[in-house]
């Protein structure tokens, strides 16, 4: 996260098998966020106090910021003890608990070992084939989600099936 001139190039580090979702925009941005760690917004909902979760590596420190408008918030709180200065624009010192990985993250786990293959393993495989679903994430989410009475939403899904 930062505050580039226009033209610039920022490299950003997409790991393997993720996905990445960038925002790139000249207005200010006052959705409730943090920098110096990733994180999950848990609950972000008027009238309600909003919940975050810091995410780390056992035995990591970070340092964060509140990004977004401290203004609306009356009181922070980290395991339960107040953080009056992180609503006020100071960098707050946080770490993980747990011994740090002697490995990296994408070490090896352990090794294979050989096994059978069941003799009517090309019938098991086409009946995982024909049982799975191969929709869509969107797809997926839309049937479970069941009906609706947003007319956006149902135009949505009439368009899609």
């Amino acid at each position: 996260m930062g505050r580039f001139a226009a033209g610039a190039e920022v490299d950003v580090e997409v790991l393997p098998f993720r996905a990445c979702l960038l925002m790139a925009t000249t207005k200010p941005v006052n959705e409730l966020g943090v920098s110096g760690c990733d994180y999950a917004v848990v609950r972000d909902v008027a009238g309600k106090p909003a919940v975050l979760k810091l995410l780390g590596r056992p035995g990591e420190t970070a340092a964060i910021q509140l990004l977004g408008s401290a203004s609306e918030y009356a009181g922070a709180t980290l395991d339960g003890k107040p953080l009056k200065g992180l609503l006020e624009g100071e960098t707050i010192r946080v770490s993980f608990p747990g011994q740090p990985p002697k490995e990296p993250w994408h070490r090896k786990l352990g090794d294979l070992k050989p096994s059978t293959v069941p003799a009517d393993a090309e019938s098991l495989y086409e009946a995982t084939c024909f049982a799975a679903d191969n929709n869509a994430l969107e797809v997926r989410s839309l049937l479970r989600s069941g009906p609706t009475r947003i007319p956006q939403v149902w135009l949505l899904r009439f368009r899609r099936s």
